[in-house]
């Protein structure tokens, strides 16, 4: 649904693991290190943003997929990760995933998802987040491969938001 721009490979990565990963990256091209952290290591390889995440504090809701031998995470685990993103950042281009995923899940059963990955995120926060688009508006459009506008992804995740809301028991 649109070209992607970066990459973002989650997992247990071992203290001393930074070295060997730079040293891979650095066969593969230019690398450069653009942010180093306990628990995310981030590079450009030829222009290419990467991301290594250590996930050691969280756990699969469903098992992964793998493809041509590497481990994908299921739709139901980047269901909950964007509404993380979205809550945390609020891109547009997580937008426009989230727009894609609604197709297979409802909201309610995003959002049950993203507590059961996230235990400890606030789906109050999420929920305010998923209709605060401001920052978003400002993002250029991702690269789509399909003909939506971003006045449509935003009217049906309003339209989606709404529905939860009318359908809680408060």
């Amino acid at each position: 649904h649109r070209k992607s721009i970066d990459l973002d490979f989650f997992g247990i990565f071992p203290d001393d693991s930074f070295e060997n990963i730079f040293k891979s990256l650095q066969s593969l091209g230019k690398a450069e290190v653009m942010k180093r952290s306990k628990s995310i290591l981030v590079f450009s390889i030829n222009g290419v943003k990467v991301d290594f995440v250590d996930y050691s504090h969280y756990h699969w809701i469903s098992s992964p997929i793998q493809e041509e031998g590497i481990l994908m995470a299921s739709d139901k685990d980047i269901s909950a990760m964007k509404i993380s993103a979205i809550t945390g950042r609020g891109t547009k281009k997580d937008f426009w995933d989230l727009y894609y995923l609604l197709e297979n899940y409802s909201l309610k059963d995003i959002l049950k998802m993203y507590g059961q990955k996230y235990p400890d995120g606030s789906e109050y926060l999420a929920l305010k987040s998923l209709i605060y688009f401001n920052d978003a508006d400002e993002n250029e459009d991702p690269s789509p491969t399909h003909k939506v506008k971003w006045d449509q992804i935003k009217d049906r995740i309003r339209s989606e938001h709404k529905e939860y809301m009318d359908n809680l028991n408060l």
